[in-house]
């Protein structure tokens, strides 16, 4: 009898504690996970089908392919814009170089004063224009254009002809002032009622005019 009673109760098991103790022992799981499907061969196999993989490259090859074609075609367009072309385009003004320069014996460099000291030859202003026409030819219709736009205070919107790609440095002032005319590059302009693009103006043209003359053919000469 004494043994019974100081033997201790066996110990009570609640079923709440049991299942709370149960739930203890679970691993705490993300909202994307599950346990059958959150293990390394999953993760694997996951980033093996993932829709991203694999479009790194094929955007570099796009993106590449956009680039090549880029540069084919501004190589086109800069080499088409070299070429001769005996067809005039058609001018705001219908002014004549054969007028001003054959018959009137008006310098080149009166109208494009630029060309002396700077690399770009320029456009002459209206205002030059009309400090001659206010009083000559002032009637004509061709004039009476010209006055418009200096009615309007406006700059007349020329075609243009010649030019240079962007990777070449053509400077008309080092060309005066080695005393080239400027027929041997925009060709016999003094003759042309219209001015065309007469001349191909290709590097092989300028190389051999360089050598001609015994000047510089080095690479920077030319390609800053």
């Amino acid at each position: 009898m004494r043994e019974a009673i100081l033997r201790s109760p066996p110990p009570f098991h609640s079923p709440i504690a049991t299942r709370l103790g149960h739930w203890s022992r679970v691993p705490v799981l993300s909202a994307q996970q599950t346990p059958e499907t959150d293990t390394p061969t999953s993760r694997n196999s996951a980033s093996a089908t993932s829709p991203t993989m694999g479009r790194g490259p094929a955007l570099v090859k796009r993106i590449m392919m956009v680039l090549l074609g880029l540069v084919i075609f501004v190589t086109i367009l800069g080499f088409t814009a070299l070429r001769s072309e005996s067809t005039p385009p058609v001018q705001p003004v219908d002014f004549s170089h054969k007028v001003h320069t054959s018959v009137h014996q008006i310098p080149c460099l009166y109208c494009h004063t630029n060309a002396r000291r700077s690399p770009v030859a320029g456009i002459p202003s209206v205002q030059l224009c009309m400090g001659c026409h206010k009083i000559t030819a002032a009637n004509r219709p061709e004039i009476q254009k010209l006055k418009g736009y200096w009615d309007r205070q406006e700059s007349i919107p020329w075609v243009k002809i010649f030019g240079q790609p962007d990777f070449v440095a053509f400077s008309h002032v080092a060309h005066v002032r080695a005393h080239i005319n400027c027929e041997k590059c925009h060709g016999s302009i003094q003759t042309m009622d219209r001015v065309y693009r007469a001349v191909d103006l290709t590097m092989n043209r300028c190389l051999d005019c360089h050598r001609n003359r015994q000047a510089s053919i080095d690479c920077v000469t030319c390609h800053k």
